[in-house]
């Protein structure tokens, strides 16, 4: 298969799926046009203002991104393990290292600067 027939078929297929979660869900709506509905929309989020959704947003982000340094930590000693003496991968393993370490600390550093900014500002 060339590459253009490739690159027709899954824009054809994306369209396809774009399509089906726009029309069916407006061919629902037509269905139940005329028809009475009762009931309330409940807030499904526990943020009661935008300040509150941005921070959950934040310490979502941020916990998943400790979850993913913790991860590189431990992805670095087992490169440490592997590397057998060779300095090259010794190396390696010291950069995946220090990076994880970068990146923990960004997060954590980042997660609160929030309220240190806010403090500041007299928020």
């Amino acid at each position: 298969m060339n590459f253009k027939l490739k690159k027709i078929i899954s824009l054809s297929a994306v369209l396809f799926f774009i399509c089906l979660t726009v029309f069916f869900p407006l061919a629902r709506v037509d269905a139940l046009e005329g028809t009475k509905v009762t009931g309330s929309f409940s807030n499904p989020l526990t943020s009661t203002s935008f300040e509150a959704l941005i921070e959950d947003i934040i310490d979502w982000v941020a916990n998943i991104g400790i979850i993913i340094a913790v991860g590189m930590i431990i992805y670095s000693g087992l490169l440490f393990m592997i590397a057998g003496g060779r300095d090259e991968k010794i190396t390696e393993a010291r950069k995946a290292l220090t990076w994880s370490l970068v990146g923990l600390a960004v997060l954590l550093i980042g997660k609160n600067w929030v309220t240190l900014v806010r403090s500041i500002l007299g928020g």
